[in-house]
């Protein structure tokens, strides 16, 4: 059930370390959005935090992003753990990438074209290419929400592949058969506890599947969510992770 109001983390009565294999978003998670997907600031401590977190849960940290892979891995070069991109369509698992079946077909080029036009004729809109789709970001232009978020649906509309998927200042295509949850229910272990990191509605299906499991699920900043607790921005998570990783 979404809710609006979620108690904050306590890292004290969160598993060990050695017990937990912690899933984590990165835009808007890890670190803040900005204006543009590659305006990105990297926190200073942030490289070495990932690094504590895969000796301390002996790698079982995975990174699982909107982006492609190698946006990720360009922004966090000393990261040696997994990451999954464009929300499950990309992975690189023990530095081998892995594509979904749709990345670069017609299909998938088609929509690229029609959403770049679309940014083309709308001052403020921004497209982002993806290997397996593409998203329509009006942060900087507010007033095109409806309308952006109107066209997107219009063009994807029963394409049984490909879906229209909303999200932070944004209209996101992408498969249809990707989500975080069904990630995270690949990667589940059945010694372990998951903990999940997200700020987006695309992070709500790993929320679900980190509840089912008993896990700990981490909403950052505003909206309704079905996640257990809530911290308020990315310097939160980071926060919460050393403390959590101090006190075990």
């Amino acid at each position: 059930m979404l809710k609006a109001s979620v108690p904050k983390p306590d890292p004290l009565n969160w598993p060990r370390p050695a017990q937990a294999c912690v899933f984590l978003d990165f835009d808007g998670t890890l670190v803040d959005i900005a204006l543009a997907p590659d305006a990105i600031v990297i926190p200073d401590d942030l490289p070495q935090l990932l690094h504590v977190l895969l000796a301390r849960t002996q790698r079982h940290v995975t990174l699982i992003s909107g982006r492609a892979v190698y946006d990720v891995a360009m922004h966090l070069p000393e990261f040696s753990g997994d990451i999954y991109g464009g929300h499950g369509a990309q992975s690189r698992i023990d530095a081998k990438i892995h594509n979904h079946h749709l990345a670069g077909s017609t299909r998938v080029r088609w929509f690229q074209t029609a959403v770049r036009d679309y940014v083309a004729d709308h001052p403020g809109a921004l497209a982002e290419m993806k290997d397996a789709g593409v998203v329509l970001h009006y942060r900087n232009a507010p007033d095109l929400a409806d309308d952006a978020t109107a066209f997107v649906q219009g063009l994807v509309g029963d394409d049984g592949d490909m879906v229209a998927h909303p999200a932070k200042m944004a209209m996101e295509i992408k498969p249809a058969d990707v989500d975080k949850g069904q990630v995270v229910e690949r990667l589940l272990s059945t010694d372990r506890i998951p903990l999940f990191f997200g700020d987006d509605t695309t992070d709500e299906a790993a929320f679900a599947v980190v509840n089912d499991a008993g896990g700990i699920s981490v909403k950052v900043g505003d909206g309704d969510t079905i996640a257990t607790t809530r911290v308020a921005h990315p310097g939160a998570v980071r926060k919460v992770l050393w403390d959590w990783l101090h006190e075990s």
